[in-house]
């Protein structure tokens, strides 16, 4: 009789409405400490195709919305050494330790995603990666914080794609942050290692607490665009830089043809004269 109740039970079951399948799978602490966003990158594909053996298919069934994905920090921020996703290290000539202030940033969050919510990224993430594309314009070179790697990195996630790990994405966003951040308020090179005539003294910035506070703030770009040196003369040698670029696109300098020397008072060839 118990087990014809239980089959019973199991023909007359019904999904719960979509308010109440969303409520399964916001974002809850597990009792081991990782924060479940649903649906694990690896389980995801069986789950959503209605696999009945892989860990997590009962909130990938009844889940309408896509992929979420779970993050698990507090290890993958314990064996971090070197970037993740193809960035660069830190010049040890500029001093500081990139990894350890990575895991300040995410120790200070209780190791919170910071690009990441219910599962879903942030829109600060994309607009970080379109940021890093435009540092050009600040005097960087912006190939060298990867934002292309970062933005197929982030869809891919955001499609479930089991090759990319979650971990990278959300650290790499954050190591990206924080290094343009120091090559901004900083430069690339220290002044001082570059000759003893150099007298610059930046005051010292917290990259976890700038970072911190652009993502709580709203205000993301124009926290880490205020890094900037706040002086006339930079904004001078920005604009000067753009227009020895422009010049490079536009083929360089125009060529002057040979031609004799010419001393002052002599005439020469017209097309020598104004090229000159």
């Amino acid at each position: 009789m118990h087990e014809q109740s239980k089959s019973h039970s199991r023909q007359h079951f019904r999904a719960p409405p979509a308010a109440a399948r969303a409520r399964t799978c916001r974002r809850a602490p597990r009792r081991d400490g990782r924060l479940h966003f649903g649906l694990r990158n690896e389980g995801a594909g069986a789950s959503e195709r209605g696999g009945s053996g892989s860990s997590g298919g009962g909130i990938g069934a009844l889940n309408p919305f896509g992929h979420r994905v779970e993050l698990n920090l507090a290890p993958y921020l314990q064996q971090l050494a070197q970037a993740p996703l193809g960035l660069p290290n830190v010049s040890s000539a500029k001093g500081g330790n990139l990894p350890e202030q990575v895991r300040t940033f995410y120790q200070r969050r209780q190791d919170q995603p910071a690009w990441f919510a219910d599962g879903r990224p942030r829109d600060e993430a994309q607009q970080l990666v379109d940021f890093l594309a435009s540092l050009d314009a600040e005097g960087l070179t912006a190939a060298d914080y990867r934002p292309q790697q970062l933005g197929q990195a982030l869809e891919a996630v955001k499609k479930g794609d089991a090759s990319v790990k979650p971990e990278d994405v959300e650290v790499g966003l954050t190591w990206a942050a924080m290094l343009a951040a120091s090559d901004l308020h900083d430069g690339r090179v220290m002044p001082e290692t570059v000759g003893d005539r150099w007298i610059v003294r930046r005051e010292k910035v917290d990259l976890p607490a700038t970072l911190q506070k652009g993502l709580e703030g709203g205000k993301l770009v124009e926290t880490l665009r205020a890094l900037d040196p706040p002086h006339a003369q930079f904004a001078a040698l920005l604009k000067a830089l753009q227009r020895y670029r422009q010049i490079a696109i536009a083929g360089g300098w125009p060529q002057v043809p040979k031609g004799p020397v010419l001393k002052e008072g002599e005439k020469g060839d017209a097309d020598r004269l104004q090229a000159l």
